[in-house]
């Protein structure tokens, strides 16, 4: 099992608020002994991707897709209930930003009861 952590970016400059779900996600994950996983939406390679695996991040997962280009919550919403089937991890972390607050409440989460955690 896993934590997967949301990296919030504007064409591949970081959100400094994803570091600070980066550090949460790590001290969660160093108390339950799991692993990180960060998750960097985009339409197009990212040099971001290196950049965020350097901060002792088990893996970086580029959900790349056209649709991710331009902010959208449907776009962003989709993309991440594709990883997070894909992942399947114990716990999800993202920053409290005005983007994450716009499409992370979509409601197709697939932790089920879990994301009431």
């Amino acid at each position: 099992m896993s934590i997967l952590v949301f990296i919030e970016h504007k064409d591949c400059v970081l959100n400094k608020t994803s570091l600070e779900a980066v550090t949460a996600a790590q001290s969660i994950g160093k108390d339950l002994g799991l692993g990180v996983t960060a998750v960097l939406p985009c339409d197009k390679d990212c040099a971001l991707a290196q950049e965020i695996a350097g901060y002792n991040i088990e893996k970086v997962i580029v959900a790349k897709n056209d649709k991710l280009g331009i902010y959208t919550p449907d776009g962003y919403a989709d993309a991440w209930e594709q990883v997070i089937k894909a992942v399947n991890p114990q716990y999800v972390v993202m920053s409290h930003t005005y983007q994450v607050r716009d499409f992370a409440p979509k409601g197709r989460c697939p932790l089920g009861p879990r994301s009431h955690r």
